[in-house]
């Protein structure tokens, strides 16, 4: 294997996930995209979370039945929010993956 753009083989073995920026090939860290989009998924729950909070407030006559009740809601959203996400996640490293092994098909070193 040969060094791109003055890297060392292992380097060049963590750079496969390949962006076309602005027409210019760069080769990207596939953890760094991970980590990325991780970021952003727990940004967006949350915020979902602040939203779910604000919706559900507690009136001041709710007996606590209904108080619990109201927090089971929101932990059975946040619940189902963070089971989306982890999906989501698995759905996206897996099309990662796949798109690494078609591309690595593609272009193989010598």
């Amino acid at each position: 294997m040969f060094n791109i753009f003055g890297k060392t083989q292992s380097q060049n073995q963590a750079c496969k996930v390949i962006v076309i920026n602005n027409g210019f090939k760069t080769p990207v860290n596939q953890k760094q995209v991970q980590k990325v989009y991780i970021q952003s998924q727990q940004q967006n729950i949350n915020i979902q979370k602040k939203r779910l909070q604000n919706e559900v407030q507690p009136n001041q006559n709710e007996s606590e039945t209904e108080e619990t009740l109201r927090k089971q809601k929101i932990r059975q959203a946040i619940r189902k929010q963070k089971q989306l996400q982890q999906q989501q996640q698995q759905q996206l490293l897996l099309k990662q993956k796949q798109k690494v092994t078609e591309y690595n098909k593609n272009n193989k070193y010598d």
